[in-house]
């Protein structure tokens, strides 16, 4: 049977820059520097070289080696040629490893004051899952751009202490998480999209392309091709997973001064796969119902970790990071669990603090589970305490000497897939700027049959996706 390919795509952030188009929280109204076009017609055909000024200079990647490559039509097998491939191969993988390393519990402070806020839910009952490295990486280039109070509540916020501070940990961030060599994906992606009526500051704009490998694009906002450019390279850079959720953003209108992308795509396999035959249908006791549901199941043993209040199992990838999967033991919720902090903590440390562990035989059931989310990204960021972008007191001075400008709204939306063979997951955030307990027995049974969380991990230990299933 041919594999299907597993992909798991974050689109992460997308920010707009607009003068003075949408409404603000304690701002006056703005004049309209232009007027509309009325509708749109969408072109046919959308090139996004047509409007390129400068690409990233990626890093090279030396190809995971296959060994049917190296087997000649003799039989012999070329050893000498596998063990170089091999060692080129490997000095890459090194070399992430040595960036990640580089920067362990930078990102925790951020995590820990913001997973609870990002994870709960608009309505209760309801699922919850967002991208929590992009949207450090994402606000990492807001910071850039602004200045004063507007850049001290980011940085604060992100868990750093300076411009400097951040810029060096956003471009190791970066160079830990970009996978592209045939035997994983995980690709890091942005773009500065320009008005190419407005001045910018060009040390800026070359900063987020130096540290942020951030392509720059310039064309005119009412320019329907310009509109179609960008969606195209959001949908490029996401492998096509949010085709709906990037056709819905909305077109570039006269006040817009400037478009920012950030995007993470990832993608992965099992490294241990569960069988499609046994595969079959239970009940999930959801937070609002319950629901028949495919669940997947294998015996196995491995790693069980137990708490006071939850018990949790970790599903690795190939070459890719792992999955955690945390059940809250009954009468706990997952709200518990990221309220009193257990859930983070545990994760962070991969498993060191806040459980026991023993290694047994776990028999597993999983939901096959497809979870969408969105949410107010700016009434989060706001109660988080960055909330001064959104107001007339927004200080984006190192972008543009423009006056009035500030984020209208900020959303973030999200989807996570989970089958027999990987992972599928995309996000994106869209930001329109406008001027102890007793050990179990020898074998465990850990089914997901009620509310739980799940974190993907990176290879750095750092979640790329996590979210909340209350409801399948």
């Amino acid at each position: 049977m041919i594999m299907k390919k597993v992909l798991s795509a974050g689109l992460a952030v997308l920010l707009a820059f607009g003068a003075c188009s949408c409404a603000t929280v304690d701002a006056e109204d703005t004049d309209p520097t232009g007027s509309g076009t009325g509708p749109k017609e969408k072109p046919a055909v959308t090139e996004t070289s047509s409007y390129a000024l400068a690409e990233p200079v990626l890093p090279e990647m030396a190809p995971y080696p296959d060994e049917m490559s190296f087997a000649g039509e003799d039989g012999l097998f070329d050893s000498d040629g596998f063990d170089a491939a091999w060692t080129a191969w490997n000095e890459g993988v090194q070399a992430r490893r040595d960036a990640a390393q580089s920067y362990p519990g930078k990102l925790d402070a951020y995590l820990k004051k913001t997973t609870e806020t990002f994870l709960t839910p608009k309505e209760a009952g309801k699922n919850a899952v967002c991208s929590p490295v992009n949207i450090w990486l994402a606000l990492a280039m807001v910071a850039e751009t602004a200045d004063g109070q507007t850049r001290a509540e980011l940085l604060d916020l992100l868990g750093v202490s300076s411009i400097e501070d951040c810029r060096e940990l956003a471009n190791k961030l970066w160079t830990a998480n970009y996978i592209d060599d045939g035997a994983a994906t995980s690709k890091l992606a942005a773009s500065l999209w320009m008005n190419q009526d407005v001045p910018f500051k060009e040390q800026t704009v070359q900063t987020l392309a130096d540290d942020y490998f951030a392509s720059t694009f310039r064309g005119g906002m009412t320019d329907p091709a310009y509109s179609a450019a960008f969606k195209s390279w959001l949908n490029d850079n996401t492998g096509g997973l949010l085709q709906d959720a990037v056709e819905n953003l909305p077109d570039f209108d006269p006040q817009t001064i400037m478009a920012l992308a950030t995007t993470v795509y990832f993608s992965g396999k099992w490294s241990d796969q569960f069988q499609d035959a046994n595969t079959y249908t239970e009940t999930f006791h959801g937070a609002v119902s319950d629901k028949d549901a495919d669940f997947m199941h294998r015996s196995s043993t491995g790693q069980y970790f137990y708490s006071e209040h939850f018990a949790a199992v970790s599903l690795p990838f190939e070459d890719a990071g792992s999955m955690w999967l945390l059940l809250p033991d009954e009468g706990v919720t997952p709200a518990d669990l990221l309220k009193s902090g257990e859930a983070m903590d545990f994760v962070l440390s991969g498993g060191a603090k806040g459980a026991e562990s023993t290694f047994l035989k776990i028999d597993m059931a999983v939901p096959k589970f497809d979870v969408e989310a969105d949410m107010d990204l700016a009434e989060k960021l706001t109660a988080l305490g960055a909330g001064s972008m959104f107001t007339n007191k927004a200080d984006f001075s190192n972008l543009t000497d423009m006056d009035g400008v500030f984020i209208g709204s900020a959303t973030h939306d999200a989807r996570v897939k989970v089958d027999e063979e990987g992972c599928e997951a995309a996000a994106f955030t869209a930001m329109m700027y406008c001027g102890t307990a007793m050990p179990p027995d020898e074998r465990v049974e850990f089914k997901l049959d009620r509310p739980f969380l799940f974190a993907l991990m990176g290879i750095d230990g750092l979640p790329l996706f996590y979210g909340v299933v209350n409801q399948l």
